[in-house]
């Protein structure tokens, strides 16, 4: 993996993490996180964006790596509040259909979280070209500047179906933009 030292959306989330700016955060992110946890991430981050950690096949995994993926995967700018049980959930992949609704109502962050996707789709796929990281850190800083989730709105959601790999499935599914 590339090397993360400098990484201009790490001083951010650091930040962010330090003064507990992720009120929507730390009681979602795959269950409560205590404060202590929140600041082991904290100096976790702040010691990836120094250079004091970095990835090393041979190394021990720092105990705060796991809740740093799940703050990670839980940073409220990443997410939008909708019902439980989606039929259309589309699972570890980009959520295009609420993509479309956040662009509705929030343009920039929809555009943010769509050019975070694919800069970091891009810096993976180059097998972690340094010069793709820069452009992928200035997409991520704009996702991590994001303090809550955004909210739920039943406008945009219906009751629906939908068949995968031969099994259908009921529930609630994003309304299709007219």
């Amino acid at each position: 993996m590339g090397d993360l030292k400098g990484c201009n959306f790490l001083s951010l989330l650091w930040e962010n993490l330090d003064r507990k700016r992720y009120a929507d955060l730390y009681d979602t992110a795959g269950g409560a996180l205590l404060d202590v946890d929140v600041k082991k991430v904290a100096g976790l981050v702040l010691g990836i964006y120094e250079g004091a950690v970095c990835h090393d096949e041979g190394a021990v995994r720092a105990d705060e790596w796991d809740f740093f993926l799940r703050i990670y995967s839980w940073l409220p700018g990443n997410l939008v509040v909708g019902p439980e049980g989606r039929c259309d959930d589309p699972g570890e992949d980009l959520d295009k259909p609420v993509l479309s609704i956040l662009q509705e109502v929030r343009g920039s962050r929809a555009s943010a979280l769509s050019d975070a996707e694919n800069k970091i789709q891009a810096y993976v796929s180059g097998v972690y070209d340094r010069r793709l990281l820069a452009p992928a850190s200035s997409a991520l800083r704009d996702v991590v500047r994001y303090m809550r989730f955004e909210g739920y709105d039943g406008k945009y959601w219906v009751w629906g179906e939908r068949t995968v790999e031969g099994t259908l499935t009921k529930g609630p599914q994003v309304r299709e933009r007219r």
